[in-house]
């Protein structure tokens, strides 16, 4: 019990609010790369049954695309990571005003 009554409320208000909800959104994105992976998988073998030279062009210009769009995905990480602790400190001292003002 005396880590509870240790914090602050805003740091508490903090994890309920912003921390449960980054972690139900990370377990929605990894469940729905797993359901896209088996899509994907899916239609590569149609594809690849179809026509395999039109399905390794398209694999090759896939690769290319994903390559050239990584740098965009990693500075979107840097950003997401600066802000999470700048958010929780608004958190923290939003809380604590609201709660100074009753």
């Amino acid at each position: 019990m005396g880590f509870f009554t240790e914090q602050k409320l805003g740091n508490l208000s903090n994890l309920i609010a912003h921390e449960t909800f980054r972690l139900s959104s990370a377990l929605m994105i990894l469940l729905q790369m797993a359901a896209l992976a088996v899509t994907a998988l899916v239609y590569l073998v149609v594809a690849v049954a179809v026509s395999w030279q039109v399905t390794t062009l398209m694999v090759l210009l896939a690769a290319f695309l994903f390559t050239a769009v990584k740098g965009i995905g990693r500075k979107n990480f840097q950003i997401g990571t600066r802000l999470g602790p700048l958010t929780s400190r608004l958190t923290v001292l939003v809380t604590e005003f609201l709660e100074e003002s009753n």
